[in-house]
């Protein structure tokens, strides 16, 4: 009883620790619960949540592989493992994960969400738009589903759908970042095709004088940076944009360059195709 009352005290302090984000600190706590008890699974989920923390995705999936052989019915573990192998682009592994975590739990509406994401990368875009809708009839006020299916219907090039389900997503939590640079690129998008082109010179006067979809999507990709400071995809795209409809060189390169100092690369190419050092 005393050992059993041990591995809870570190098992609660393990995940205080975790959710206050010393993910260090959590891991000994974890670490200790194994210790006493190395047959308990809870223990290894709570030390590969906090080793993803961490981005040491390859240990979290050694954690969660762990957690499996304990208790094979571990849909949860199957859906972080699945999590850790997407962010590690072994999309495939990802989807089996997700799939084996939906056959153990079918109501759990992130399960679908999750393999819809992977879906999505892998660019089967249908498939994830059933998965993204499955989540939202087991969960109706999903953001990150209906996110989901904004990001799936703007690969298709359904600029309006997207628009439609971004919005949405805002509405369940205007702090989702991701939907609100989502929709800003769908915005701009729209702009370029409603003209059946992608020669952004040929429509910068056209679109600047008849839409106001560019301002609204330059305030889309900001509120995204508002939420999120170091959200380098929106910056990214607030430049391209800029650059592309706005004929806002300097304001694209002020862009690009904190893109840049973000780590994305193709923001770099574009500095050094566009910009003045």
């Amino acid at each position: 009883m005393v050992a059993q009352n041990n591995v809870e005290k570190y098992i609660n302090n393990g995940i205080a620790k975790y959710e206050s984000k010393d993910f260090h600190g959590a891991i000994q706590d974890f670490n200790k619960a194994i210790e006493i008890n190395p047959n308990f699974a809870d223990a290894y989920i709570g030390r590969g949540l906090a080793k993803e923390g961490l981005t040491d995705y390859s240990g979290a999936i050694q954690d969660y592989n762990k957690a499996i052989e304990i208790d094979p019915n571990y849909a949860e573990a199957y859906n972080n493992r699945g999590i850790c192998k997407h962010l590690l682009k072994d999309y495939e592994g990802a989807i089996n994960d997700y799939s084996k975590a939906i056959k153990i739990d079918p109501n759990n509406n992130n399960y679908y969400n999750n393999r819809g994401l992977t879906l999505n990368n892998l660019k089967d875009y249908e498939e994830a738009i059933e998965d993204f809708t499955k989540s939202i009839l087991i969960n109706p006020i999903s953001a990150a589903s209906f996110y989901g299916l904004g990001l799936a219907k703007e690969n298709l090039a359904d600029y309006g759908a997207a628009i439609n389900y971004y919005t949405r997503a805002i509405a369940i939590n205007p702090n989702l970042s991701d939907a609100y640079n989502g929709r800003g690129t769908a915005k701009a998008w729209l702009i370029v095709h409603s003209g059946a082109t992608n020669n952004f010179s040929e429509f910068r006067e056209k679109t600047l004088q008849d839409f106001n979809y560019y301002s609204e999507a330059i305030k889309d990709f900001s509120k995204a940076l508002e939420i999120k400071p170091n959200f380098a995809e929106a910056y990214f795209n607030r430049g391209f944009f800029k650059f592309h409809i706005g004929g806002d060189t300097n304001g694209a390169c002020s862009d690009w360059r904190k893109a840049a100092e973000l780590g994305d690369s193709r923001a770099s190419d574009l500095i050094n195709q566009n910009c003045q050092n």
